[in-house]
């Protein structure tokens, strides 16, 4: 598809997929191969992120100079709950990095007013989407209603989901305004 204003057309991937492998027709995939691409800034806030290769990908991103900035449920990255901690364990690990760029991993506010930080409640982080480069020349944005797990991203048998890529500075810069708002 393409969106008045896109610098490049973008599609949708749509689960279970045909193909799970890594470098199969997949979402993982995509998300991995557009990652390897952001050349100054990566903001995201994700729910849920299971998918080591990402992780691997935003602190490869790091060692090249990209700033990268999200943000995780508080529930999903205490180490009681396996689902984002090893994630989020491996991203705030220094040991990780070649250099001394990082990424910052925060939680979100549980209250609008900014007064008060998240304490765990369920879906005060819900969102399911990550922004490359959204002040660049080619800012992409990726979101949809797919976790960042191997269910959502990879697997042929699983979750019936989505995940859009779309090539447009606007909504990219969009995305951009509200994770600050999160943040």
């Amino acid at each position: 598809f393409t969106i008045p204003g896109s610098w490049q057309p973008g599609w949708v991937r749509f689960s279970p997929y045909t193909n799970s492998s890594p470098s199969g027709g997949n979402a993982l995939t995509d998300v991995t191969n557009l990652i390897r691409q952001a050349e100054s800034q990566i903001v995201f806030a994700l729910n849920s992120l299971t998918r080591m290769q990402v992780a691997t990908q935003l602190v490869q991103a790091c060692d090249r100079g990209v700033r990268v900035e999200g943000v995780f449920p508080l529930g999903e990255i205490t180490p009681s709950t396996l689902n984002t901690y090893p994630a989020y364990s491996y991203l705030t690990n220094a040991a990780n990095y070649a250099t001394t760029n990082r990424a910052v991993i925060r939680t979100a506010w549980a209250k609008s007013d900014f007064a008060t930080a998240e304490t765990g409640q369920p879906d005060v982080v819900h969102a399911k989407w990550m922004v490359l480069d959204p002040f660049g020349a080619r800012p992409v944005v990726m979101a949809g209603s797919a976790n960042w797990t191997s269910a959502a991203l990879q697997d042929t048998g699983s979750n019936d989901e989505n995940l859009a890529f779309i090539f447009h500075a606007e909504i990219a810069r969009a995305f951009y305004l509200h994770y600050r708002w999160l943040t």
